[in-house]
């Protein structure tokens, strides 16, 4: 007896979940198949009031709820409307100077037509700002084969650079793909040059003139050329020379020179060394050192020849000393203003 109501109880508990067990099934699949249904209806609502908003011009909004649609279900449909939309509304901001916003919509057409193209190359056209990132702008090259360089603009096919002199004459006018051109035989030392640059885009559009900027060429031998001019218009030196040493080793120093400068030399100060036969240095017995500084004393004019009447007397004591070189010349004139001539220019003032 206790068996039979045992199996009766076991039988009864087995009913039950397998009950459950069917229940549940029916509730999940029920579930899903309202969340599928809850699905569609939200992308067909997204679609429609999306569709609706951009036909009633209210593009963003309807961007916005295609854009929620498409997160749901990718149509390519729903593509090409927002591409529509996107260019649609890059027009107006276009339209009111509103450029990056402008070109952010174009970027985002993920099909671009030949209308939506033209667009987005004359929108980036306009936006472009090109840079010289070398030289840049007032600025000094000591060089002559120059490797101009700008900033990059990716989505452009060619840039186009214009360099002029200072006479505004064009020197250079060269389209090239890179951002860069090196330039070897152009331009002349110890010049000023003016340069701009602009992007061309594939549809055919330019982009405006950079800001342009100016150089100056220097280059060490340019100055060097430039301040031999400017020395060889203070003084001339005629001759120079030393004579043979006397019975005690005494040298005596003759300097011929000429004030080439408009301004009247009030002193002139040079500093002499004295060599020997194998061209080395040589000191004075008595003082102990090679360096003589020599001082003359103005007024000197204009075009007024110094040293023919007089000289320096046993300026070293010294027999070996067979030569002399002039190191260096400074100048004082009668309106206080002061010159100093270095010894890597007095050679080309010797006539």
């Amino acid at each position: 007896m206790y068996l039979r109501r045992w199996n009766r109880f076991l039988v009864a508990i087995f009913c039950i979940v397998c009950l459950a067990n069917s229940q549940a099934c029916t509730t999940q699949n029920t579930l899903q198949d309202n969340s599928q249904v809850s699905s569609n209806e939200r992308f067909l609502d997204y679609k429609e009031k999306g569709i609706l908003a951009i036909k009633e011009n209210r593009l963003t909004d309807g961007i916005n709820l295609i854009l929620e649609a498409i997160k749901i279900q990718d149509e390519p449909e729903l593509q090409s409307i927002i591409d529509d939309a996107y260019f649609e509304r890059a027009e107006y901001f276009h339209s009111v100077g509103e450029k990056e916003k402008a070109l952010s919509d174009i970027r985002n057409i993920k099909s671009k037509d030949n209308k939506s193209n033209d667009l987005y190359y004359k929108l980036l056209a306009e936006n472009a700002i090109l840079k010289f990132t070398y030289p840049s702008n007032e600025t000094i090259v000591e060089e002559l084969n120059i490797r101009v360089k700008w900033s990059s603009k990716p989505q452009c096919d060619s840039y186009q650079i214009q360099i002029e002199d200072s006479n505004w004459n064009t020197v250079l006018l060269e389209t090239v793909t890179d951002n860069f051109i090196l330039i070897t035989d152009k331009f002349k030392d110890m010049s000023v040059y003016y340069c701009h640059v602009r992007a061309h885009y594939p549809t055919g559009v330019w982009s405006k003139w950079s800001e342009k900027i100016w150089f100056e060429t220097r280059t060490p031998e340019g100055l060097r050329k430039k301040e031999l001019v400017r020395v060889k218009k203070l003084i001339a030196i005629n001759s120079f020379y030393t004579c043979t040493p006397n019975c005690v080793g005494g040298v005596d120093f003759h300097l011929i020179w000429t004030n080439q400068s408009p301004k009247t030399i009030k002193y002139a100060y040079f500093q002499v060394v004295p060599y020997n036969r194998v061209g080395d240095k040589v000191s004075c017995t008595i003082k102990n050192r090679p360096e003589a500084y020599l001082s003359v004393t103005g007024p000197i004019k204009q075009g007024q020849t110094v040293g023919y009447s007089n000289y320096w007397d046993a300026l070293w004591y010294n027999s070996t000393i067979v030569k002399a070189k002039i190191t260096e010349v400074k100048i004082e004139y009668m309106d206080g203003s002061k010159e100093i001539i270095t010894e890597e220019y007095i050679q080309d003032l010797i006539q």
